[in-house]
């Protein structure tokens, strides 16, 4: 399945923002190497959270849903592509991963958008996602 979220069988109670979140605008200068850790797992549980949202949405909400998730990946993909210009070694190679990662999940979420939700979870794009996940080398609360 999908390395954001597992697709739940119920509608969830949570919904997406319809817009894009304050991370859209967050700064290279604000992911530096003390915070990196930290804002990336948060990125994570947020596209985990955003992507469980959209599921349980149908008809235009549904897609409006993923659309507003692809605007947020698109916005985080490039913060941390000016992050990996401002950070050093190992932290500016992780950067670069994770500009990979949210290109990749804005991709899906986009395709999701008019996608079923068994299409969307069978998506070969999920393993980009998975491989670019990995490639960061952080997982989620760890």
């Amino acid at each position: 399945m999908t390395p954001l979220v597992s697709l739940p069988s119920s509608t969830p109670s949570t919904s997406i923002p319809s817009t894009p979140s304050t991370f859209v605008t967050e700064s290279a200068a604000s992911l530096n190497a003390s915070n990196f850790r930290t804002t990336w797992q948060k990125d994570l549980e947020d596209a985990r959270e955003r992507s469980s949202a959209c599921v349980g949405q149908t008809g235009s909400q549904r897609e409006q849903c993923w659309q507003a998730l692809s605007s947020w990946a698109n916005g985080r993909s490039s913060a941390y592509g000016q992050a990996s210009k401002v950070l050093d070694g190992a932290q500016a190679q992780q950067a670069k991963a994770a500009q990979k990662f949210f290109e990749t999940t804005a991709q899906w979420a986009s395709a999701c958008s008019t996608l079923s939700t068994s299409a969307c979870a069978q998506s070969p794009l999920i393993a980009k996602i998975k491989q670019w996940k990995n490639s960061v080398g952080i997982g989620s609360g760890e």
